[in-house]
Protein backbone atom coordinates (compact mmCIF):
# COMPACT_ATOMS: atom_id res chain seq x y z
CA UNK A 1 0.00 0.00 0.00
CA UNK A 2 1.45 3.77 -0.93
CA UNK A 3 0.79 6.59 1.78
CA UNK A 4 -1.05 7.81 -1.67
CA UNK A 5 -4.11 5.17 -1.15
CA UNK A 6 -4.78 5.89 1.99
CA UNK A 7 -7.34 8.46 2.94
CA UNK A 8 -6.00 11.82 4.61
CA UNK A 9 -9.55 12.21 6.19
CA UNK A 10 -8.99 8.28 7.99
CA UNK A 11 -5.09 9.03 8.61
CA UNK A 12 -4.29 12.62 8.69
CA UNK A 13 -1.07 12.29 10.17
CA UNK A 14 2.11 12.95 8.74
CA UNK A 15 4.62 9.66 7.74
CA UNK A 16 8.28 9.62 8.89
CA UNK A 17 9.97 6.77 7.98
CA UNK A 18 13.38 5.44 10.02
CA UNK A 19 15.58 3.30 8.37
CA UNK A 20 17.90 0.70 9.28
CA UNK A 21 19.44 -2.00 6.78
CA UNK A 22 17.42 -1.19 3.82
CA UNK A 23 14.48 -2.13 6.10
CA UNK A 24 11.95 1.46 6.17
CA UNK A 25 10.08 1.65 9.77
CA UNK A 26 7.22 4.20 9.06
CA UNK A 27 5.84 6.29 11.32
CA UNK A 28 3.97 9.30 13.11
CA UNK A 29 5.23 11.74 15.47
CA UNK A 30 2.21 14.25 16.46
CA UNK A 31 2.35 16.73 19.32
CA UNK A 32 4.34 17.60 22.14
CA UNK A 33 5.23 16.94 25.75
CA UNK A 34 5.57 14.04 27.83
CA UNK A 35 6.05 10.88 25.49
CA UNK A 36 3.76 7.87 24.51
CA UNK A 37 4.85 5.12 22.16
CA UNK A 38 2.35 3.02 20.46
CA UNK A 39 2.81 -0.71 19.82
CA UNK A 40 0.50 -2.29 17.23
CA UNK A 41 -1.15 -5.78 17.00
CA UNK A 42 -1.07 -8.25 14.36
CA UNK A 43 -1.95 -8.04 11.85
CA UNK A 44 -2.77 -4.20 12.76
CA UNK A 45 -0.65 -1.47 12.28
CA UNK A 46 -0.85 2.43 13.20
CA UNK A 47 -3.83 3.05 11.75
CA UNK A 48 -5.77 1.39 14.21
CA UNK A 49 -4.45 3.88 16.76
CA UNK A 50 -5.44 6.98 15.32
CA UNK A 51 -8.31 7.99 17.26
CA UNK A 52 -5.82 7.44 20.38
CA UNK A 53 -2.91 9.67 18.16
CA UNK A 54 -5.75 12.80 17.79
CA UNK A 55 -6.58 12.51 21.28
CA UNK A 56 -3.51 12.30 22.90
CA UNK A 57 -1.21 14.56 20.71
CA UNK A 58 -3.03 17.76 22.08
CA UNK A 59 -1.12 17.78 25.21
CA UNK A 60 1.65 14.94 24.31
CA UNK A 61 3.94 13.44 22.26
CA UNK A 62 2.25 10.51 20.52
CA UNK A 63 4.71 8.14 18.50
CA UNK A 64 3.08 5.10 16.63
CA UNK A 65 4.87 2.79 14.29
CA UNK A 66 4.27 -0.11 11.90
CA UNK A 67 6.84 -3.14 12.79
CA UNK A 68 8.95 -4.64 9.69
CA UNK A 69 6.28 -6.55 7.50
CA UNK A 70 2.91 -4.67 8.45
CA UNK A 71 1.27 -1.39 7.57
CA UNK A 72 3.46 1.31 5.70
CA UNK A 73 6.83 -0.44 6.52
CA UNK A 74 9.35 -2.13 4.52
CA UNK A 75 7.87 -6.39 3.60
CA UNK A 76 10.74 -8.51 2.94
CA UNK A 77 10.37 -12.27 2.41
CA UNK A 78 13.73 -12.73 4.21
CA UNK A 79 13.31 -10.01 7.29
CA UNK A 80 14.08 -10.24 10.58
CA UNK A 81 10.72 -11.08 11.74
CA UNK A 82 11.57 -12.85 14.93
CA UNK A 83 10.73 -11.89 18.08
CA UNK A 84 14.38 -11.01 19.24
CA UNK A 85 14.55 -9.13 15.67
CA UNK A 86 11.43 -7.21 16.33
CA UNK A 87 13.37 -5.82 20.06
CA UNK A 88 16.29 -5.01 19.02
CA UNK A 89 14.95 -2.73 15.76
CA UNK A 90 12.73 -1.11 18.42
CA UNK A 91 15.92 -0.22 20.29
CA UNK A 92 17.36 1.15 17.52
CA UNK A 93 14.33 3.04 16.91
CA UNK A 94 13.97 4.41 19.98
CA UNK A 95 17.69 6.06 20.53
CA UNK A 96 17.67 6.73 17.01
CA UNK A 97 14.42 9.44 18.25
CA UNK A 98 16.18 9.86 21.75
CA UNK A 99 13.17 8.98 23.19
CA UNK A 100 13.36 8.59 27.26
CA UNK A 101 10.36 8.68 30.44
CA UNK A 102 8.04 7.31 28.14
CA UNK A 103 4.72 5.40 28.51
CA UNK A 104 4.22 2.98 26.44
CA UNK A 105 0.93 1.60 25.40
CA UNK A 106 0.85 -2.26 24.08
CA UNK A 107 -1.33 -4.16 22.39
CA UNK A 108 -0.66 -7.83 20.89
CA UNK A 109 2.37 -8.78 19.53
CA UNK A 110 3.59 -5.36 19.81
CA UNK A 111 3.16 -5.59 23.93
CA UNK A 112 5.35 -8.31 23.67
CA UNK A 113 7.96 -6.57 21.71
CA UNK A 114 7.61 -3.54 23.62
CA UNK A 115 8.00 -5.46 27.01
CA UNK A 116 11.38 -6.47 25.58
CA UNK A 117 12.22 -3.60 25.30
CA UNK A 118 11.12 -2.17 28.61
CA UNK A 119 12.83 -5.09 30.52
CA UNK A 120 16.22 -3.88 28.94
CA UNK A 121 15.39 -0.50 30.11
CA UNK A 122 13.45 -0.11 32.67
CA UNK A 123 14.24 3.16 33.51
CA UNK A 124 12.83 5.01 30.26
CA UNK A 125 9.42 3.79 30.84
CA UNK A 126 7.39 5.69 32.87
CA UNK A 127 4.01 3.96 33.20
CA UNK A 128 2.35 0.99 31.05
CA UNK A 129 -1.20 1.13 29.11
CA UNK A 130 -1.61 -2.78 28.28
CA UNK A 131 -4.36 -4.34 26.26
CA UNK A 132 -4.87 -7.91 24.99
CA UNK A 133 -1.15 -9.35 24.95
CA UNK A 134 1.09 -11.40 26.40
CA UNK A 135 4.96 -11.33 27.63
CA UNK A 136 4.52 -14.80 29.31
CA UNK A 137 5.62 -18.50 28.75
CA UNK A 138 3.35 -21.31 28.41
CA UNK A 139 1.26 -19.83 26.33
CA UNK A 140 -1.62 -22.06 24.50
CA UNK A 141 -1.95 -21.70 20.81
CA UNK A 142 -5.39 -20.76 19.78
CA UNK A 143 -6.42 -23.49 16.66
CA UNK A 144 -6.30 -20.94 14.32
CA UNK A 145 -2.48 -20.53 14.68
CA UNK A 146 -2.31 -23.97 15.11
CA UNK A 147 -3.07 -24.32 11.02
CA UNK A 148 -1.10 -21.93 10.59
CA UNK A 149 1.92 -24.40 11.41
CA UNK A 150 0.17 -27.50 9.98
CA UNK A 151 3.41 -29.35 7.95
CA UNK A 152 3.86 -28.40 4.54
CA UNK A 153 0.04 -26.60 4.62
CA UNK A 154 1.04 -23.75 7.53
CA UNK A 155 2.67 -21.50 5.67
CA UNK A 156 0.35 -21.84 2.07
CA UNK A 157 -2.53 -21.24 4.44
CA UNK A 158 -0.92 -18.42 6.61
CA UNK A 159 -0.60 -16.43 3.45
CA UNK A 160 -3.31 -16.87 1.34
CA UNK A 161 -6.15 -16.95 4.71
CA UNK A 162 -4.14 -15.30 6.91
CA UNK A 163 -6.37 -12.34 7.25
CA UNK A 164 -9.62 -14.31 7.52
CA UNK A 165 -7.93 -16.14 10.36
CA UNK A 166 -6.75 -12.74 12.11
CA UNK A 167 -9.62 -10.56 11.48
CA UNK A 168 -13.40 -9.84 12.06
CA UNK A 169 -14.96 -7.79 9.72
CA UNK A 170 -18.46 -7.98 11.29
CA UNK A 171 -16.93 -5.11 13.15
CA UNK A 172 -15.55 -3.36 10.15
CA UNK A 173 -17.60 -0.88 7.95
CA UNK A 174 -16.34 -1.67 4.26
CA UNK A 175 -14.17 1.40 3.75
CA UNK A 176 -12.27 0.58 6.80
CA UNK A 177 -11.93 -3.00 6.37
CA UNK A 178 -9.85 -2.20 3.27
CA UNK A 179 -7.67 -0.07 4.68
CA UNK A 180 -7.11 -2.63 7.52
CA UNK A 181 -6.55 -5.10 4.35
CA UNK A 182 -4.68 -2.70 2.23
CA UNK A 183 -0.79 -3.56 3.53
CA UNK A 184 -1.40 -7.53 2.93
CA UNK A 185 -2.00 -8.17 -0.97
CA UNK A 186 0.17 -10.47 -1.84
CA UNK A 187 2.39 -12.85 -0.59
CA UNK A 188 5.13 -11.06 0.62
CA UNK A 189 3.05 -8.65 2.05
CA UNK A 190 1.76 -11.36 4.32
CA UNK A 191 4.84 -13.28 5.31
CA UNK A 192 4.80 -11.77 8.27
CA UNK A 193 2.15 -12.69 9.24
CA UNK A 194 3.47 -16.48 9.04
CA UNK A 195 6.57 -15.80 10.85
CA UNK A 196 4.31 -13.86 13.49
CA UNK A 197 2.28 -17.77 13.83
CA UNK A 198 5.57 -19.73 14.04
CA UNK A 199 7.33 -17.52 15.99
CA UNK A 200 5.11 -17.91 19.63
CA UNK A 201 6.72 -20.38 22.02
CA UNK A 202 4.93 -22.56 22.94
CA UNK A 203 7.83 -25.27 24.02
CA UNK A 204 11.19 -24.62 25.75
CA UNK A 205 13.18 -25.74 22.57
CA UNK A 206 11.31 -22.76 20.36
CA UNK A 207 13.73 -19.87 18.34
CA UNK A 208 11.94 -17.33 20.69
CA UNK A 209 11.00 -19.15 24.31
CA UNK A 210 14.54 -17.55 25.75
CA UNK A 211 13.10 -14.28 24.94
CA UNK A 212 10.09 -14.81 26.63
CA UNK A 213 11.25 -16.03 29.76
CA UNK A 214 13.54 -13.11 29.91
CA UNK A 215 10.50 -10.92 29.56
CA UNK A 216 8.78 -12.69 32.12
CA UNK A 217 11.40 -12.76 34.95
CA UNK A 218 11.43 -9.20 33.85
CA UNK A 219 8.29 -8.41 34.86
CA UNK A 220 8.76 -7.74 38.73
CA UNK A 221 10.54 -4.87 37.76
CA UNK A 222 7.50 -2.93 37.04
CA UNK A 223 5.23 -4.10 40.00
CA UNK A 224 5.13 -0.25 41.03
CA UNK A 225 5.20 1.25 38.35
CA UNK A 226 2.01 3.09 37.25
CA UNK A 227 -0.39 0.69 35.19
CA UNK A 228 -3.24 -0.19 33.31
CA UNK A 229 -4.47 -3.07 31.76
CA UNK A 230 -7.85 -2.44 29.15
CA UNK A 231 -8.80 -5.90 28.43
CA UNK A 232 -11.24 -6.91 25.34
CA UNK A 233 -13.08 -10.26 27.06
CA UNK A 234 -13.82 -11.47 23.20
CA UNK A 235 -10.26 -12.00 21.70
CA UNK A 236 -9.92 -15.25 20.96
CA UNK A 237 -6.25 -14.65 20.62
CA UNK A 238 -5.63 -13.33 24.41
CA UNK A 239 -8.90 -14.19 26.28
CA UNK A 240 -9.52 -13.44 29.33
CA UNK A 241 -6.60 -16.62 31.49
CA UNK A 242 -3.95 -14.33 30.12
CA UNK A 243 -5.15 -10.90 32.55
CA UNK A 244 -5.09 -13.42 35.60
CA UNK A 245 -1.18 -13.30 34.49
CA UNK A 246 -0.62 -9.75 34.09
CA UNK A 247 -2.59 -9.04 37.41
CA UNK A 248 -0.45 -11.50 39.11
CA UNK A 249 2.35 -9.72 37.96
CA UNK A 250 1.56 -6.42 38.42
CA UNK A 251 -0.45 -6.55 41.03
CA UNK A 252 -1.24 -2.53 41.56
CA UNK A 253 -2.41 -2.08 38.08
CA UNK A 254 -5.89 -0.70 37.90
CA UNK A 255 -7.33 -3.25 35.35
CA UNK A 256 -10.77 -2.86 33.13
CA UNK A 257 -12.38 -5.69 31.42
CA UNK A 258 -14.11 -4.70 28.45
CA UNK A 259 -17.06 -7.04 27.60
CA UNK A 260 -17.94 -5.90 24.45
CA UNK A 261 -14.59 -5.85 22.65
CA UNK A 262 -12.38 -8.63 20.52
CA UNK A 263 -9.48 -8.68 18.30
CA UNK A 264 -10.11 -4.66 17.04
CA UNK A 265 -11.03 -3.42 20.39
CA UNK A 266 -10.02 0.24 19.43
CA UNK A 267 -12.15 -0.14 16.97
CA UNK A 268 -15.16 -1.74 18.80
CA UNK A 269 -14.78 0.17 21.76
CA UNK A 270 -13.12 3.69 21.16
CA UNK A 271 -14.89 5.89 23.26
CA UNK A 272 -14.59 3.87 26.05
CA UNK A 273 -10.74 2.92 25.53
CA UNK A 274 -9.46 6.64 24.71
CA UNK A 275 -11.48 7.80 27.70
CA UNK A 276 -9.77 5.43 30.18
CA UNK A 277 -6.49 5.59 28.69
CA UNK A 278 -6.93 10.11 29.03
CA UNK A 279 -8.17 9.80 32.59
CA UNK A 280 -5.29 7.33 33.74
CA UNK A 281 -2.68 9.77 31.87
CA UNK A 282 -4.52 12.51 34.08
CA UNK A 283 -4.60 10.48 37.85
CA UNK A 284 -0.69 9.84 37.39
CA UNK A 285 0.28 13.21 36.09
CA UNK A 286 1.80 11.26 33.18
Amino acid sequence: MSEESLPETMFPFKKHYFEQRGVKVHYTDEGSGPVILLFHACPMWSFSFRHLIAELSTDHRVIAFDLPGFGLSTKNPDGDYTLDGYINLTENFIDFLGLQNMTFVLHGWGGTVGMGYAVRHPKKINALIIMNSMAFSDYALPWRLKLCRFPGLGKWITVHFGLKLFRNDAVHPRELAEIYNAPYQNYEDRIALYHFAIDIPTVPEADSAQKILEIETGLWMFRSSPALILWAAKDWLYPPRLLKRWRRYLPKAETELIPKAGRFMMEEQTEVIRDKVRSFLAKHQL
